[in-house]
């Protein structure tokens, strides 16, 4: 309990230092962008590019599929993945530390070959490579799980803040996209995606009291 509320007291900590909270926010938006590109393809529809920008934005344009699931699944994707790295984090053993990382490691270089088209944007994935490297060194196993968990913890952190940002005023983003093709106010799918991602952040916390989704208690 007091390294979960550790780790997410230094998140939200974090969301407030500029430069330095730069890396996460990279790789909170490359899972947001990834996630709609995920949605575009298993709706059968295709990713034409991902970008990438330095202060966090980003966008993913895609062509084809369902309109409707690939505008919900950015915000939703990102809490997910974030959920997902902290539970892998949680049940890794040494040797499961570097097959999970490896195995990020590939799907970063595929979507590089595959989807990224600029520089800044390659610059923002090599990020991204390197921190999920950097615990691969050997004499950093034992600090693996931690490191993880951070990254997932902020990651939810993050899909819950950064819908709030969609509060602007402005006819933009993926809330105004929907309200004009399902005329469900944005305001409305604001509040559910803070509310999934805070649901994904709660069963974080029940990882940390023994229980794995859905009420199982693990042994």
């Amino acid at each position: 309990m007091i390294e979960f509320l550790t780790l997410v007291a230094v998140a939200i900590a974090l969301t407030f230092v500029p430069v330095i909270n730069t890396p996460l926010k990279i790789i909170e938006t490359f899972f947001h962008e990834f996630s709609h590109g995920l949605a575009a393809i298993v709706t059968f529809g295709k990713i034409h590019d991902i970008k990438i920008n330095i202060d966090g934005s980003g966008v993913c344009t895609t062509s084809g599929g369902s309109r409707h699931l690939i505008l919900v699944s950015g915000y939703l994707g990102a809490a997910c993945f974030g959920y997902l790295i902290y539970y892998i984090a949680v049940q890794l053993q040494t040797n499961q530390a570097e097959t999970f990382l490896y195995s990020m490691l590939i799907m970063f270089i595929f979507v590089i070959l595959m989807w990224v088209r600029s520089i800044t944007t390659l610059l923002c994935m090599l990020m991204i490579i390197t921190i999920f490297y950097f615990p691969l060194k050997h004499e950093l196993y034992q600090y693996t799980s931690l490191y993880l968990k951070f990254i997932g913890i902020y990651v939810c952190l993050s899909a819950i803040k950064s819908p709030l940002n969609l509060i602007d005023g402005k006819d933009i983003g993926d809330g105004a996209d929907l309200f004009k093709i399902t005329l469900i106010p944005e305001g409305v799918w604001i509040i559910g995606w803070v509310s999934f991602a805070a649901y994904c952040l709660y069963n974080i916390y029940l990882l940390n009291m023994g229980y794995l989704p859905f009420g199982f208690l693990h042994g």
